[in-house]
């Protein structure tokens, strides 16, 4: 009886081990998520400024050019 015992309580426990390692595995996958999207949107936003400052720097060129000419 008492190993029965020992053995349900060893389950119950293992359960809540298992149960435990299950929602942080969730938790880590969650922010494992969040990461991502956080670095495709931070490469989303550099490619945009990026291309920003390249048209940024032709209206410059184009403009020092249009004052030497003058």
């Amino acid at each position: 009886m008492y190993n029965q015992d020992m053995l349900d309580t060893l389950a119950v426990l293992s359960f809540v081990v298992g149960l435990a390692n299950y929602q942080e595995n969730l938790t880590q996958n969650d922010k494992d998520d969040i990461m991502k999207k956080l670095d495709e949107q931070t490469k989303d936003i550099l490619i945009q400024l990026t291309a920003a400052i390249e048209e940024q720097n032709t209206m410059l060129k184009e403009i020092l050019a249009r004052l030497s000419d003058g």
